[in-house]
């Protein structure tokens, strides 16, 4: 799998949001690195998750977060 996206709602909570996203984080093999983008778009938040293209970067999760 190279890339998984999903809309949430822009009121959810931290907790909730942490706890999909780890449910996206599953369907990839445990070995690959991964960077989560996060977009804020009107009233959703979106979430793609995608194989980190920084294969040195020795954490597996890497965020990027909107400023």
């Amino acid at each position: 799998m190279n890339n998984l996206s999903a809309t949430f709602d822009r009121k959810i909570s931290l907790f909730e949001f942490n706890k999909e996203v780890k449910k996206l984080l599953e369907n990839f093999n445990q070995n690959q690195k991964l960077l989560i983008e996060v977009k804020i778009e009107g009233d959703n938040i979106i979430a793609n998750v995608k194989e980190n293209p920084d294969q040195i970067e020795p954490q597996r999760w890497i965020w990027d977060l909107p400023q």
